[in-house]
């Protein structure tokens, strides 16, 4: 995307400051937030912004489970569910990074992949706030437990979410995985449609594996959960990368907003 590129472009460019550079040329340049014309469009709809509402969790996790035998990966988006890790720091878990006693786990590496090569490597996380610990829920301490009994990972430094071959995951096997899910789901809801029944309100049209963390992430706030929390659980530097990218807010925050308002 731009922000991406202009993200790299001003990180590139600040490492030149101050031997080559005096100063950051791109550091105060801004992504334009709307095309050009755009103000003119009235009544186009609303920029979308992806994320499951609960009840497309709900299902969507149901699907995982249901093949489950197939691939491995339920307790590893119920994770993404919960804890809203990123895509590597979720197949870069091993066991010594989880403590049943004290139920929590520390994000400490990722599994990347050169888009290249296609090749993998483990590297620590995108950002020195990637690494953290984190708490676990009783339920997910279970599921944890009992991946690490499934896969084998009795040595500290074993996959928790490995391969086939005991070695890393690729990256962009959960993120097919997390498409053909969608994908079954939605033709089960256009069927259902076309025999006559109500909507079942599944769509997941255009969802991408990071709705996971933005839901993680804005489900927090729905629950109350302050920003500098927020951004921490997440491994945020900035709380407004927080606030601006994942907590996003949904039509229940908006009007659990306006039901504490009291009209004089």
């Amino acid at each position: 995307s731009i922000r991406q590129a202009l993200s790299l472009f001003r990180r590139a460019l600040q490492t030149a400051v101050p031997e080559l550079l005096d100063h950051n040329p791109a550091a105060d340049v801004e992504v334009p937030t709307q095309r050009a014309g755009a103000e003119y469009h009235i009544d186009a709809d609303l920029a979308a912004k992806k994320i499951f509402l609960p009840e497309q969790m709900v299902l969507f996790l149901a699907e995982i489970k249901r093949t489950d035998a197939l691939h491995g990966l339920y307790v590893y988006f119920a994770l993404l569910f919960e804890l809203g890790p990123r895509r590597g720091e979720g197949l870069g878990l091993r066991r010594k990074d989880i403590d049943f006693a004290q139920k929590t786990i520390r994000i400490a590496q990722q599994v990347t992949r050169n888009p290249v090569t296609n090749a993998t490597a483990i590297t620590t996380p995108k950002t020195e706030a990637g690494k953290r610990d984190l708490p676990i829920s009783d339920s997910m301490t279970l599921l944890l437990r009992e991946q690490c009994l499934r896969v084998g990972a009795a040595r500290p430094n074993d996959l928790v979410f490995p391969g086939e071959d005991g070695r890393q995951r690729q990256p962009n096997s959960v993120t097919q995985l997390f498409r053909r899910a969608c994908k079954r789901l939605e033709k089960r809801r256009l069927e259902a449609i076309e025999a006559g029944e109500r909507d079942p309100g599944y769509n997941l049209v255009d969802y991408t594996l990071h709705s996971l963390r933005k839901y993680a992430v804005t489900d927090w706030r729905i629950s109350g959960m302050d920003l500098e929390v927020a951004a921490a659980m997440a491994g945020h530097k900035a709380q407004g990368v927080t606030a601006q990218v994942y907590s996003v807010p949904t039509m229940d925050r908006k009007r659990a907003a306006v039901n504490k308002k009291k009209t004089p």
